[in-house]
């Protein structure tokens, strides 16, 4: 007989997978030559942020120039205080260059990373995206990515619990504020004991989360970091040990998140987050061994973090 934790991992892979199967054949990779001034961000802070807003890109290694097509980015102090200049160059002949001056060269860099993700999108005719033109498309969808997140709650169990999370950021736009929204899959796992009559309680509990981030914030070096809101909801299942005739029991899980995310990048498709949120439990739940031996009362509110491993594309 499958075990439970094998079923719920079943459970999140083809849910997830159903997400984001895509059946499309691999971009073209783009070169890209990057010229950054004093004090600017790195390559990989471009390579990640076009990355994140676009599906159609995909970067050859660095350093790496065959003759394919190329983006070449160049940075330099301006009187308003940074100006790129961005040049697309998809074939010979078919090229174009936009130059952008801002108060700081992460601002010049992130409204660079977004015309390049722009000019990628298909359009009508031979015109390309351009921002604020009648053209541009919110790219929804873009930049979708699942990972696998692995940490510890203060919830359900004493001093608290393992989880784990599958996760797919389903959805994506080119908007400035670059909203998100996420579906996870998580399980965990906690203990409480009641040492002076020998019994101990444990706990499961899987549940489908649903988080939206409203927006993102530059840290430099491709640093993001979201605030996110949303809620939790699936089931608990507690089960006494040492007690004669004990019987399990399920109960209905059900909290709202507030969290906070820090992506970091590691290359322009892997990137680290690190979570952490609190929740607040909406059906709180007294576990109990009779006639009255309390193992477990749920606490009304819980931290939690985590840290993963993800997968953009």
């Amino acid at each position: 007989m499958t075990s439970f934790p094998a079923r719920v991992a079943a459970f999140g892979a083809v849910f997830l997978g159903s997400l984001v199967a895509r059946a499309e054949a691999p971009p073209r990779p783009w070169e890209l030559v990057y010229l950054p001034a004093a004090g600017c961000p790195g390559e990989i802070t471009f390579r990640s942020q076009v990355a994140a807003r676009t599906s159609r890109v995909r970067f050859a290694s660095a350093g790496k120039l065959a003759g394919g097509p190329r983006f070449t980015l160049e940075l330099e102090p301006s009187s308003a205080g940074y100006r790129g200049r961005l040049t697309a160059a998809a074939a010979p002949g078919d090229s174009f260059v936009r130059e952008v001056d801002a108060e700081t060269c992460d601002e010049v860099v992130a409204a660079l990373a977004l015309v390049a993700a722009l000019a990628l999108e298909p359009v009508s005719g031979a015109e390309r995206a351009q921002p604020g033109s009648s053209n541009a498309q919110d790219n929804v969808g873009a930049g979708q990515a699942v990972g696998l997140l692995g940490g510890a709650s203060t919830l359900l169990g004493a001093p608290g619990s393992w989880i784990v999370s599958i996760f797919a950021d389903i959805l994506r736009t080119s908007a400035p504020w670059d909203p998100r929204v996420r579906l996870a899959v998580t399980h965990g796992r906690g203990a409480s004991a009641v040492a002076q009559r020998a019994l101990r309680a444990r706990f499961a509990r899987t549940s489908l989360r649903a988080l939206y981030c409203p927006t993102s914030f530059s840290l430099g070096e491709g640093l993001e970091l979201m605030p996110c809101a949303g809620l939790d909801g699936g089931w608990v299942n507690a089960r006494a040990e040492e007690v004669a005739d004990a019987r399990p029991t399920n109960r209905l899980w059900l909290a709202t998140d507030v969290a906070l995310r820090l992506q970091l990048p590691v290359t322009a498709s892997y990137f680290l987050e690190l979570g952490g949120s609190w929740q607040w439990v909406l059906t709180r739940d007294h576990f109990r061994a009779e006639p009255n031996t309390a193992l477990y009362d749920t606490p009304a509110m819980g931290a939690e973090g985590s840290l993963g491993v993800c997968h953009r594309w």
